[in-house]
């Protein structure tokens, strides 16, 4: 399958032609408008982009392309300025500890290794307090409250207690929410079931990939424990999503997993994130053919997902999403680590980091109150937009983003054409081409926020 494409320098309206098979996919990106077309109507359309409009026309084609409104302009983006202007992030996002009950082999905060961190529950009222703020001066009617960290928030339990307690005394309402790995008591089964407004649960999919990926420190399987946890939480029906890693080894058994995790859970939300490299702490680019392997089984599980009435999504290609930038944790949540750092990032655990320099833009004082260093902040949203810049004439430009900060900088790739970029340009591709073909031959998808989660 060739996948290769261009884009139309008409200022009023980004136009991609995206081959496919044997024919093009015709993408108007802003306007999340897609159809798929021959040769002869691709360059028909750029010749009359070409002129401005101007020209002999086809009847039969105009009618066609006025009937989906294809000549009107393309509607205005939100731009980092506006980002810096309303910074006021409401979602306080605690990473609550270091310490974990798993030893996943890919954990990128090395969790359990290092000198364990908890976050006091001092702390955690003063990171609420400025949520609150910000909320009540921005006219919302929530704010947010998300438990986090580099290791198992549930770990540091009187805090997470305490602060879910002390969150849920504010006037406004608070969203209550965590990333968890679901190895619980039955104590805290019972509590969080009644005290949270929804989870994202790390979960790997069938037995021998949960145990092998995300096993106890001792070696012994995690899988029974979690499924309990999925239980309880069906049962209660509590809203959850699950995050599933898949190593490559495993990338064939992603569509096994999807079809197991529709069967025996109530879970309609699923998120599949690849890693290429098994070492702890570390990320590295596709090796050679892994990012096709993975491509196909993400696009296979898709598949199962959706007959089952599932959604399923990569973090990558979200041809629904329109953002200036990957993800909203910088914009909208305020991210502080057990040592009292304000991070753009929710990998930014600590100060042995290697980006920790970079994305660390303030401090939390129990006393004092939060400071955020605007300097840094604005540094860091011009670093993304200069490293994206790489990225304007690529059909996921207004998707990825320019893709995951920590991902992309901790390894580089030769190319915006190869590793990681072009798994997202191909799942895109596909997955717009899916579209098309649901929507009888035209998509009219409607945009979507991105979850700072991802």
């Amino acid at each position: 399958m060739t996948l290769v494409g261009s884009k139309s320098e008409n200022s009023a309206m980004e136009v991609y032609f995206l081959r496919f098979e044997d024919a093009y996919i015709i993408y108007r990106p802003l306007r999340h408008l897609a159809f798929v077309g021959n040769k002869g109507l691709v360059r028909y359309i750029k010749q009359r982009l070409a002129n401005g409009g101007e020209g002999q026309t086809a009847p039969k084609v105009e009618e066609f392309l006025e009937a989906i409104d294809f000549w009107a302009p393309d509607p205005p983006v939100e731009q980092q300025a506006t980002i810096l202007s309303e910074y006021m992030p409401s979602q306080a996002v605690l990473l609550m500890t270091t310490a974990c009950n798993l030893s996943c082999i890919y954990c990128y905060a090395h969790a359990g290794e290092s000198q364990r961190q908890d976050m006091s529950v001092e702390l955690a009222k003063a990171v609420i307090d400025q949520a609150y703020e910000n909320a009540q001066q921005a006219g919302r009617q929530w704010f947010g409250l998300t438990f986090h960290g580099g290791g198992e928030p549930t770990m540091n339990w009187e805090t997470l207690v305490a602060a879910t307690e002390y969150a849920r005394q504010k006037d406004l309402p608070c969203d209550v929410s965590m990333s968890t790995n679901g190895m619980w008591t039955d104590e805290q089964r019972h509590w969080i079931v009644e005290h949270f407004t929804g989870l994202s649960l790390s979960f790997d999919g069938i037995p021998r990939v949960q145990n092998a990926q995300r096993p106890r420190p001792d070696g012994s399987g995690s899988f029974a424990a979690v499924m309990e946890t999925i239980a309880v939480l069906d049962e209660k029906e509590l809203p959850y999503g699950i995050r599933m890693t898949v190593t490559p080894e495993f990338f064939a058994t992603l569509p096994e997993s999807i079809a197991f995790v529709c069967e025996h859970t109530k879970c309609a939300r699923m998120q599949v994130e690849p890693t290429y490299k098994w070492a702890r702490g570390d990320y590295s680019q596709p090796g050679p053919g892994e990012g096709d392997r993975f491509a196909q089984a993400f696009l296979d599980a898709f598949e199962v997902a959706a007959r089952e009435g599932r959604q399923l999504y990569y973090s990558g290609a979200r041809p629904w999403v329109i953002a200036p930038t990957f993800c909203t944790a910088p914009s909208e949540a305020l991210v502080v680590t057990p040592a009292a750092d304000i991070v753009t990032c929710f990998e930014v655990t600590g100060r042995n980091h290697p980006l920790a320099s970079n994305l660390m833009i303030g401090h939390v004082s129990v006393a004092d109150g939060v400071d955020i260093q605007f300097g840094k902040l604005a540094a860091f949203f011009e670093s993304q937009q200069q490293r994206r810049q790489g990225c304007r004439d690529c059909c996921c430009y207004w998707h990825c983003a320019g893709d995951c900060v920590v991902r992309c900088a901790l390894k580089q790739q030769p190319s915006r054409r190869q590793g990681r970029c072009a798994v997202n340009r191909r799942i895109t591709r596909e997955l717009i081409a899916r579209y098309v073909a649901q929507g009888d031959g035209v998509w009219r998808g409607e945009a979507t926020q991105t979850e700072f989660s991802v």
